[in-house]
């Protein structure tokens, strides 16, 4: 009975001995690494919103009569059928005098009217033509309020009608925003226009509207954005390997972002080895297996 007490006494305090003797191993890290290099980032935002139908508000009509152009004579030469369209200094009339009268802008020719004469023999006269305007032919988005904030004049925007894709820019933003949806959403109205006049758009056409934002910043400090580690408040840090092969923990000022890298501002510099991919068991201090 003493015996088996003193040897159990014995193995406890040679365990005790070994455990305050006994250094534990280094943890290792053994992941795959990136470096911070030097890139360009290009950062495409969409801005969406609700778009209206496309409208061409310029309409002109003029009228014509045997004592409206007493100076010119009758019309020698008509419009064009209706549903043409007009381009720039397009002939539109010619009188008898030999002046003319042309397109001052592309318009489309909507209305086309002539007196009725019961003679058959005498030509019937021009009475009058419409001429709808399309160089101001464009589409208005409403956009968020907070949204519009990033978008200015000049932006590039997308529009998609039957299937059909067009291009165009933001040509005016109106200084104040509105309600809608019954008061629920202040938006701002945005007004888009073409690149390049479709021929098979009437007004009244709704469109789908996209504005495309094109941040750049060039030859710039960044790394993938797979060696960001968010934490519960969604802050993105990384972690580094220093020149002893020891992970350390650091958050970095960010600045643009790509679909797979990001700037960085200030906190890392160029050649820093850091984790990729990390996982959030890492912990400071690690050694790095690989170095």
């Amino acid at each position: 009975m003493f015996a088996g007490g003193f040897l159990l006494l014995l193995f406890c305090g040679w365990a005790l001995l070994n455990s305050d003797f006994t250094q534990p191993e280094p943890a290792l890290f053994n992941g795959k690494t990136t470096l911070v290099t030097r890139d360009t980032i290009v950062k495409k935002t969409v801005v969406s919103g609700k778009a209206e139908p496309a409208t061409a508000p310029v309409t002109t009509t003029l009228t014509f009569d045997s004592t409206s152009e007493p100076n010119r004579g009758l019309v020698k030469r008509i419009p064009p059928k209706i549903g043409d369209i007009l381009e720039e200094e397009d002939l539109i009339v010619a009188y008898e005098n030999g002046t003319e009268m042309t397109a001052a802008s592309r318009a489309q020719l909507t209305d086309l009217k002539f007196s009725e004469h019961s003679d058959p023999n005498k030509p019937a006269e021009l009475v009058s033509f419409t001429l709808q305007g399309l160089e101001k032919f464009h589409v208005r988005l409403l956009v968020p309020e907070k949204t519009s904030a990033a978008v200015q004049p000049g932006h590039t925007v997308r529009l998609t009608a039957n299937n059909r894709e067009y291009s165009g820019f933001v040509s005016e933003i109106d200084s104040s925003s509105h309600y809608e949806d019954q008061g629920q959403q202040s938006v701002r109205t945005v007004y888009v226009s073409f690149n390049q006049q479709p021929s098979d758009i009437q007004p009244g056409q709704p469109f789908k509207a996209e504005i495309i934002i094109t941040g750049i910043a060039r030859n710039v400090l960044c790394l993938p954005k797979k060696a960001l580690l968010q934490d519960e408040n969604n802050v993105p840090s990384v972690y580094t390997i220093s020149s002893t092969g020891q992970l350390q923990k650091v958050a970095p000022v960010f600045g643009l972002s790509s679909q797979s890298q990001i700037e960085i501002i200030e906190g890392l510099t160029e050649n820093n080895l850091v984790v990729l991919a990390p996982a959030e068991q890492l912990q400071e201090g690690l050694i790095d297996k690989n170095e």
